[in-house]
């Protein structure tokens, strides 16, 4: 499985991962594993706003319904698996 199987499983689109100019590397080995679009700070900015509101209403969330949560929400098992695979494959 390769980093752009990956990113896909995760749901990011063929555009979010080669759609734009600044690349994105894994530390394992230097190589390129996206291209991502750049935002402006203005973008950024109401990213992170959005980001705040969202944790400021989730925090209010009851531990145990959290946590019911992330029991239906899982990632993949192999998908995990893919990536430590090619992690260590490559720092072997």
């Amino acid at each position: 499985m390769t980093y752009s199987n990956i990113l896909t499983a995760c749901g990011f689109s063929e555009n979010e991962i080669k759609g734009g100019t600044l690349a994105v590397t894994t530390p394992v080995d230097g190589s390129e594993i996206a291209v991502v679009r750049e935002h402006s700070a203005a973008e950024a900015e109401a990213m992170i706003s959005s980001a705040s509101q969202a944790f400021k209403k989730w925090r209010l969330v009851p531990a145990p319904r959290r946590g019911e949560l992330v029991s239906v929400v899982r990632v993949d098992a192999m998908i995990v698996f893919s990536l430590e695979s090619l992690c260590f494959s490559s720092c072997a």
